[in-house]
């Protein structure tokens, strides 16, 4: 935001001023298909939605303040007699030349002065995807992650196809789940796994229906199948530790559920920790870490991130 506030990238363009100062709700480009159509009786500027006059063409100043009305400015020609522009041309007045000019979704370049497809996917504030953006020539389509459906109302959000929602809570000495249908309107709260000693730090594989924590008192990981049934408790196994040079001291735990690796920060340590969902192989990925705190796998993006 202008102010400085942090919004999630979903909330941008959604007619509520989340920032405060309304700069989620006035981004150039983004919320564009929300505003009135700007008609320019001359010269439209593209990346700033600014109109000018063709008499402010070419000379030298900066009136679109994306420089776009001064690219490409050719003294000797006239869109008629010779048109080397890439998509757009633009005659000036008094015999002055061409300005060739880019469509939306493009961008010139100042050096061959051909126009280049943006990719509205790597900047977050030219796109509203809430999940998947893939770019498209001259523009950009949204998608949802497996899983998840497009809204009805806003096909840029996605919500979960399986409108049962489980949420996993860790007590000292059991993990409960809250169960909610969102069609049927109903809940269910009961114990998923139970004589823990102190339980923390879940992850949940959602394609395995798997689900991992760590036990702080004994310093080890558990994992457990997570059952559709509301009403039977799973039993936890304790996964496997072959490292004999150290023990693992488990600060926190985050499942890659694509590749099926399982990282572990290790304050004692201080590094992170990498293996397998059963515990094998395990293997130092970073070390010299002061005080590693909570790690996170993002294994669509191919990284992890993590707090000390």
């Amino acid at each position: 935001c202008t102010n400085g506030r942090c919004i999630y990238r979903w909330r941008v363009c959604d007619h509520i001023d989340n920032c405060g100062d309304g700069s989620d709700e006035d981004i150039h480009g983004v919320c564009q298909p929300n505003r009135p159509v700007i008609t320019c009786p001359e010269f439209h500027c593209i990346h700033t939605n600014r109109c000018i006059r063709y008499i402010d063409l070419c000379d030298e100043i900066d009136d679109c303040g994306d420089e776009s009305d001064e690219l490409s400015c050719n003294n000797t020609m006239t869109c008629n007699s010779t048109n080397n522009c890439d998509q757009r041309c633009h005659d000036l007045p008094n015999g002055r030349g061409i300005l060739c000019s880019c469509n939306t979704g493009f961008k010139l370049n100042k050096e061959s002065f051909k126009c280049e497809d943006i990719n509205e996917c790597e900047n977050v504030t030219l796109n509203y995807c809430s999940q998947k953006c893939v770019n498209t020539k001259g523009g950009f389509r949204c998608e949802c992650a497996a899983g998840f459906e497009p809204s009805a109302v806003n096909r840029s959000d996605c919500h979960p196809a399986e409108q049962t929602i489980d949420l996993l809570i860790s007590e000292p000495d059991e993990i409960r789940r809250l169960r909610q249908n969102t069609i049927e309107n109903a809940s269910h709260y009961g114990v998923l796994t139970e004589d823990q000693h102190d339980a923390s730090f879940i992850s949940i594989d959602t394609n395995n229906r798997v689900f991992y924590w760590i036990d702080e008192s004994t310093s080890e990981i558990y994992r457990a199948h997570h059952t559709p049934n509301t009403v039977s408790t799973v039993y936890p196994q304790a996964l496997l530790n072959e490292d004999t040079t150290h023990l693992i001291i488990p600060s926190s735990i985050d499942i890659d559920w694509i590749g099926q690796n399982l990282y572990v920060t290790d304050l004692v340590h201080g590094c992170i920790w990498v293996l397998k969902n059963d515990g094998r192989y395990a293997t130092k990925l970073i070390t010299n870490i002061e005080s590693p705190w909570v790690v996170t796998a993002n294994p669509i993006n191919s990284n992890s991130t993590w707090n000390y």
